[in-house]
C-alpha cells in the first residue's frame, strides 16, 4: 500500500479498513469503516475528494478519480456509498454511487453520472456522463441500458457480495483469521 499526500491533503483511512499492498491512495481520499481496497487499485484525490463508504470493496486494478473544473463548479468529487462492490478493473470517474450497488468487472462510470441504491451494473457496462440510473435497476451494455428492475433476491445478492468481500478483506488484515461468510463453511 502506498499513501501519498497531495497539496496538503493526506488520505484518511479508517482503522478497520484494509488497503492491499500495491494499491495507491493519493490526496483527498476518505476510506470508511471495514472497507477494502484491493491490489493494484488507484484512488487519486488530487483535484477533489474521493469518499469510499462503510463496508465497500474496491477490487483489483480499479481506478477512481474525480472530475476537474466545469463551468461554475470547482470540481466534482467521487462519492461511493456503503456496502458497494466495485468489480475488478473498473474506472469510476467523478460520479456518485449510492449504497448497495454492485458494479460489474470492467465497468466504466463517467463524470456526473449517478447510480441509485440497490442497483447492479453488469460486467463492462458503460454509464455515460450525466446519466441517472434509478434504484433497483439492472444495467447492461455499451452504452449501459436499463434492462429491467431487480428482484428482491438480486438485491440480496448485492449485500451478500459486500459481506463476502468484507470478510475476505478482514482475513487479509488479520492473518490467521478464518475467512467466513454467512451460509458458507469457514475457509482457512
Amino acid at each position: 500500500m502506498e499513501i501519498h499526500p497531495h497539496h496538503g491533503a493526506m488520505p484518511e483511512i479508517h482503522p478497520t479498513a484494509w488497503v492491499a499492498p500495491g494499491a495507491h491512495i493519493i490526496g483527498d481520499v476518505h476510506i470508511g469503516e471495514g472497507a477494502g481496497v484491493w491490489f493494484g487499485s488507484v484512488l487519486r484525490g488530487d483535484m477533489c475528494s474521493i469518499s469510499i463508504g462503510r463496508f465497500t470493496n474496491v477490487q483489483d486494478n480499479t481506478v477512481i478519480h474525480i472530475e476537474s473544473e466545469e463551468r461554475d463548479h470547482p470540481c466534482r468529487p467521487c462519492i461511493v456509498g456503503d456496502y458497494v462492490t466495485i468489480g475488478h478493473a473498473c474506472i469510476i470517474h467523478g460520479c456518485t454511487i449510492d449504497d448497495r450497488v454492485l458494479v460489474g468487472m470492467g465497468s466504466v462510470l463517467m463524470n456526473w453520472s449517478h447510480i441509485a441504491s440497490d442497483t447492479i451494473l453488469g460486467a463492462r457496462a458503460l454509464v455515460s456522463e450525466r446519466k441517472e440510473i434509478p434504484s433497483r435497476s439492472l444495467v447492461l451494455g455499451i452504452p449501459g441500458k436499463i434492462v429491467r428492475e431487480l428482484s428482491d433476491e438480486e438485491v440480496g445478492h448485492i449485500m451478500h457480495s459486500a459481506d463476502t468481500y468484507r470478510a475476505l478483506a478482514q482475513s487479509y488484515r488479520n492473518p490467521g483469521t478464518p475467512f467466513t461468510v454467512p451460509g458458507l463453511e469457514p475457509r482457512r
